[in-house]
């Protein structure tokens, strides 16, 4: 891992990404959706039924009260006990579950507290009906019994319909490109982190000790910032410049230490943002070693629209 990261040199190489993450969140788009239209799919195959009426609560005279105890909650609650569900099940008769009955039915107050709202729904159309009409006439049989009410009665009966499922692809396919979107950047900054990868020639001068000598963008096979200081180093040691050897790691992998000795120098090619720290480090001290003299460092192959950004502009 790198002693210091660059936050510039991450921010400038995360921007010459984005293409990379647009694309990753592109995908993750399509495959959340695609997965959501699977599962929607799947549970499509067994059809839910609903029965929506409608119920006007005709209060008693002083006792509007009790409207503010009424409310999507304690009806929720009052549908559920013995003088409406127990007759529905009564009226049922034998085989059928109260809890899951229960479950069928929902109450809730929309505007008006007046105005009451029963949905039943479930996979049996005949008995989303049969409930349906059963908890009418318990309820307003309720609504008749107890004192806080005149009558309760229907005011309105949208029949027994099929649910159509609310599809919420575009949320899906949203949050799917967010999730991929940030597994991008995390999986980024880690590599980042972590890799032993040089982008400026601060980063040579402080991991190796070394002259920076500069950088060459791509397709790029010199400078005359880099030859004046070649030509500088070899004329101090009063060597020749053309007995420079301009060598790249993979041309050190077996290295002849004895010619290299009686050169005028090495100039060690580093790839531009490659992993290739840890090789660089060894290939170094086995120069040091063999009293190989190395005269600097270059960075070849870097991208010029980085270097732009970044404000080094193109060496």
């Amino acid at each position: 891992m790198q002693d210091r990261v660059d936050s510039k040199a991450c921010l400038v190489t995360f921007c010459m990404r984005i293409p990379y993450l647009l694309l990753f969140a592109v995908t993750g788009a399509v495959l959340g959706s695609g997965l959501y239209l699977l599962i929607a799919a799947f549970h499509a195959r067994t059809p839910v039924y609903m029965a929506e009426t409608e119920y006007y609560i005709d209060f008693a005279d002083g006792r509007l009260e009790a409207a503010d105890y009424y409310n999507d909650f304690t009806w929720n609650d009052v549908l559920a006990i013995d003088p409406i569900l127990g007759k529905t099940m009564e009226a049922l008769g034998d085989g059928y579950d109260r809890a899951v009955i229960k479950e069928m039915i929902t109450a809730d107050i929309l505007s008006d507290v007046r105005y009451l709202t029963i949905t039943v729904k479930g996979e049996n159309a005949e008995l989303v009906g049969k409930v349906s009409a059963l908890t009418r006439e318990s309820l307003e049989g309720y609504g008749s019994q107890v004192d806080e009410f005149d009558r309760i009665y229907q005011v309105e009966d949208n029949g027994v319909v099929q649910v159509q499922a609310k599809l919420f692809t575009w949320r899906t396919a949203v949050l799917g490109g967010l999730i991929f979107s940030l597994l991008y950047i995390v999986a980024f900054l880690i590599h980042f982190h972590m890799e032993d990868a040089y982008y400026t020639r601060t980063d040579i001068r402080r991991c190796f000790d070394l002259p920076a000598l500069g950088i060459l963008v791509k397709n790029q096979k010199s400078s005359e910032e880099i030859d004046s200081h070649v030509a500088y180093l070899t004329q101090k040691n009063g060597k020749r410049k053309e007995d420079v050897f301009y060598l790249s790691l993979q041309d050190l992998e077996n290295p002849a230490y004895e010619i290299l000795r009686k050169s005028a120098g090495i100039v060690l090619q580093l790839p531009w943002g490659k992993d290739c720290g840890t090789k660089a480090a060894s290939v170094i001290e086995s120069l040091k070693l063999q009293d190989c003299d190395i005269l600097g460092i270059i960075l070849v192959d870097a991208d010029a629209s980085w270097l732009a950004l970044y404000g080094l502009g193109k060496r």
